[in-house]
């Protein structure tokens, strides 16, 4: 009978200690889960991080390629001419004239340009017909906004034209010209292309460029 509880009390002892062999390899198991995990979310972040990066850089690339190709196109016009210009990337920017109210990108201040034409990374949630629609309702302009867009990122070049119109409505079908970028993805998705067309009035050169078909 003794024998027997001792027995007993040996077995109740070796279940007590694989439960806390149990309860140890758990703890380990779910440490090596929550490091796994943890590595997976940081790999994750990192890979998201480095795409954002080279999209980034292919956009401004895009801006770039456009923007040489524009200038030069602008410069083959002769004074009475006009051509198109196909621009379908970069998404999510818009192509601004300056000076606008005096104010220049820096870009244009740093090279000494008296005018410039701009692409700016701006994002896709306005087109240009919905900024021209909210400035008939009288919304305030944002030409402070447009002008911090193109001081962040941006790709410029120089224009020789006494008179550069980028875009320029009228406003409330009076004789005020008003000033609006151009959304590439307006330009995508209405089928426009940018007709560019050189004039000459009096002594002056004057630069237009508007999203047509």
């Amino acid at each position: 009978m003794v024998l027997t509880k001792e027995v007993t009390i040996q077995f109740a002892g070796l279940k007590m200690k694989n439960k806390r062999a149990e309860a140890s390899w758990t703890i380990e198991e779910i440490m090596k889960i929550v490091l796994a995990v943890g590595g997976i979310i940081i790999l994750i972040l990192l890979f998201v991080n480095l795409y954002g990066i080279f999209t980034q850089k292919t956009r401004i690339e895009q801006a770039r390629a456009n923007m040489e190709d524009l200038s030069a196109v602008i410069n083959s016009i002769k004074e009475g001419g006009s051509k198109d210009f196909t621009m379908l990337s970069p998404r999510g920017w818009s192509l601004t004239g300056w000076p606008v109210d005096e104010m220049l990108p820096d870009e244009c201040k740093k090279n000494k340009w008296e005018k410039c034409i701009c692409l700016c990374e701006y994002g896709d949630s306005l087109t240009g017909r919905a900024l021209e629609a909210l400035k008939r309702a009288g919304i305030p302009n944002t030409r402070a906004d447009f002008l911090a867009k193109c001081n962040t990122v941006s790709v410029c070049v120089e224009v020789k034209a006494e008179t550069l119109e980028v875009n320029s409505i009228k406003i409330l079908f009076i004789n005020i010209a008003e000033k609006t970028p151009i959304f590439v993805d307006g330009l995508v998705h209405e089928g426009e292309v940018l007709k560019i067309k050189k004039e000459k009035i009096g002594e002056n050169v004057k630069l237009s460029i508007e999203p047509g078909k």
